[in-house]
C-alpha cells in the first residue's frame, strides 16, 4: 500500500521541476538571454550591404530596427541583474 503512494507523490513532485517555456523557447524566469558581440568590422560590412540593397530593403531596415531596440532591452537587463 505504501509503495503506490510513494509513486504519486513522486510523480507529484517530478512536475514542480518543469519551467514553462516562454518566447524563444527559453524558460519563463530563466534570467537575461546571452548578447552575441559584433565587431567593429562586422557591424560596418552589415551597414554597407544595408546601404548597398537601397528601397528595397525597407522591410528589413525595418525589422533590424526592432532587432536594435531587443539589443538595447537585453543589455537593459543584463545591467539590472548585475
Amino acid at each position: 500500500m505504501r509503495f503506490p503512494i510513494f509513486v504519486v507523490i513522486c510523480l507529484g513532485l517530478a512536475g514542480c521541476g518543469h519551467q514553462p517555456l516562454g518566447a524563444g523557447g527559453v524558460p519563463v524566469g530563466a534570467g537575461c538571454p546571452a548578447l552575441k558581440t559584433y565587431t567593429i568590422e562586422r557591424q560596418a560590412k552589415l551597414s554597407a550591404e544595408l546601404k548597398a540593397c537601397g528601397p528595397a530593403c525597407r522591410s528589413l531596415a525595418g525589422a533590424l530596427a526592432d532587432y536594435y531596440v531587443l539589443r538595447r532591452q537585453v543589455r537593459a537587463c543584463h545591467t539590472a541583474g548585475s
